[in-house]
């Protein structure tokens, strides 16, 4: 069977940040992959990560501007070098990402690292600005294919610091570039061939700042490509998470059939009902059969009652059928009412569409998203209410891993007094799970369509 690289991703907000100013993205998308899991488009299979700077506005929308447009300008101007194709698009987008933030003063200081990795056949194409890494995983040993633009990491390589002192330097988090600087920037690149078995590893700085290259390797050997984001992420929150973490875990092999650990007990466990279903069936079947004499029973009658009558042998030489007491509820006068859905989910056509003051802001925010970029993906307000602190909201993406996102992109909070909008990547059937302390508290599904902006409201 033939080998191609397959991403499997995981971005979480950490445990002290109150937005998740990190982005990531595949191509293709996960809808496409669903019509043809082994669809490879020229250019090979894509996946981009962006951490974002600038204040909590700026860098969430730094990064989620540059893995859309990087996707976007990356398949339309591929020629046949794709490392020249990098090159070009990342400086456009840097250059982009500058002209955004000098038209919003809100916006000025906004920019993002960004660490992005292809494969085309056998050759791996690995491209890095900033501080989020890429590595490779193979035989069991871990390679770091990028470089960190830190003032540390430049002192270290010149050196006039020593490893440690880097790591405990005042200055260690001081990028010397990122996209959206008016300088030109030095793009890092790296080719790989590819061997079968391969992990690629992308994350940006919140996790391999907590989680050492032996540790990176030795979970990535452990573990599953589908189940290393979760652990790695994992270990990032029990470490304390000070930064948002977000892993991409790219394997190169086979198709793996995607949630394979579940669907086989499910087939398992439906393959044991049916067989007591059949010998209870055959049961059944022989204590009519020794019953005299036998009442005729149609099709019909049989299959319509809920449960299997039993017959009890009397004196006389029939026998009597006992049926299970009913039960169904009887009708009362009163209805029971029925219940208000935790989560009620409304296109909102216009900025007085019945919203509160703080929703109508809000709005305002996701509206002027159309400016940048030409944004037609769906966007949403999300609100509470009857509770004091909003829970986390997850957005299952089907065959990619649920994104989760926070309170600081829903509202307004006193560290931050700008509004929040969400985007949703792909307009598809989308799951929406509400949790709390990773508890469900509810759930449902909806279908969200491209340049319409919708109000997502829990109310417990």
């Amino acid at each position: 069977m033939s080998s191609l690289l397959q991403w499997f991703v995981l971005s979480d907000i950490g445990r002290v940040r109150e937005v998740n100013e990190d982005s990531v993205r595949t191509y293709p998308i996960a809808e496409e992959l669903k019509r043809n899991p082994k669809l490879v488009p020229p250019g090979g299979r894509l996946c981009v990560v962006a951490d974002g700077m600038g204040g909590h506005r700026g860098g969430r929308e730094a990064s989620s501007l540059a893995v859309r447009r990087i996707g976007q300008l990356y398949y339309s101007q591929l020629r046949t070098n794709p490392e020249e194709t990098i090159e070009s698009v990342i400086q456009q987008i840097s250059r982009e990402l500058l002209e955004v933030g000098q038209s919003d003063p809100e916006l000025e200081r906004m920019g993002t690292t960004v660490v992005l990795a292809t494969a085309e056949g056998t050759t791996a194409y690995v491209a890095n600005v900033g501080d989020s890494r890429a590595y490779l995983l193979r035989d069991r040993q871990i390679h770091r294919l990028t470089i960190d633009d830190r003032w540390v990491d430049l002192q270290v390589r010149e050196g006039l610091l020593s490893d440690e002192q880097a790591r405990a330097h005042a200055y260690r988090n001081l990028l010397t570039q990122y996209l959206g600087s008016a300088e030109v920037l030095n793009v890092h690149q790296a080719r790989v061939t590819l061997q079968p078995g391969d992990l690629l590893l992308l994350c940006s700085d919140g996790l391999h700042d907590l989680v050492n290259d032996q540790e990176l390797s030795q979970i990535l050997t452990q573990t599953s490509p589908e189940g290393a984001p979760k652990r790695l992420v994992n270990l990032a929150l029990k470490r304390g998470a000070p930064d948002n973490a977000t892993v991409a875990v790219g394997y190169y092999g086979p198709l793996r059939p995607r949630y394979m650990w579940l669907l086989t007990p499910l087939l398992l466990v439906g393959a044991l009902l049916l067989v007591a279903f059949l010998l209870s069936a055959a049961l059944s079947g022989l204590r009519l059969a020794s019953s005299s004499p036998l009442p005729t029973v149609t099709p019909e009658r049989f299959f319509a009652t809920t449960s299997t009558p039993t017959r009890i042998a009397t004196s006389s030489s029939t026998s009597t059928e006992v049926r299970p007491t009913s039960t169904s509820i009887p009708a009362t006068s009163t209805p029971t009412p029925t219940p208000t859905p935790p989560i009620v989910i409304r296109e909102v056509t216009s900025r007085d569409d019945d919203l509160t003051s703080e929703q109508q802001a809000i709005y305002d925010d996701c509206r002027k998203l159309e400016s940048m970029g030409g944004n037609t993906n769906p966007r949403i307000i999300l609100a509470r209410t009857h509770s004091t602190e909003l829970p986390v909201i997850s957005f299952d993406f089907g065959d990619e891993y649920p994104q989760e996102i926070g309170e600081g992109f829903l509202v307004r909070t006193k560290a931050d007094d700008k509004e929040k909008c969400v985007q949703i990547q792909e307009p598809l059937q989308k799951t929406i799970i509400i949790r709390d302390d990773h508890q469900e508290l509810a759930k449902t599904t909806h279908p969200f369509e491209y340049n319409k902006i919708y109000l997502v409201l829990y109310q417990p």
